[in-house]
């Protein structure tokens, strides 16, 4: 009888650059796609700061950093796929993202 090995990934976190937006098919919502494919079943959550695209890309540059980092950190902490570690990747937001890490 063969046996399948299945391999599970830990999770990525996606936080996208001033001006671009989580979700946008042509940059974040791509690498969301290319991350999915290379690596089945893998959960990716890319940070989303407001209701939707047009917002998310309006609070890049405009909300105040503090409470982009507050509302990330209570999003992350409340996501229970998330609860045993994740990866990170960060797009201009590198100083932003090391603080919930």
């Amino acid at each position: 009888m063969a046996t399948t090995a299945t391999t599970t990934y830990r999770p990525t976190v996606l936080w996208h650059g001033m001006g671009d937006s989580c979700c946008y098919p042509f940059s974040m919502g791509r690498l969301q796609k290319l991350i999915e494919s290379e690596l089945p079943g893998v959960y990716v959550y890319s940070i989303e700061i407001g209701n939707n695209e047009e917002e998310d890309q309006l609070n890049s540059f405009f909300k105040n950093v503090n409470e982009q980092v507050d509302d990330v950190c209570q999003k992350l902490k409340a996501d229970p796929q998330l609860s045993s570690g994740f990866n990170a990747m960060g797009f201009s937001q590198v100083l932003m993202t090391k603080n919930f890490l």
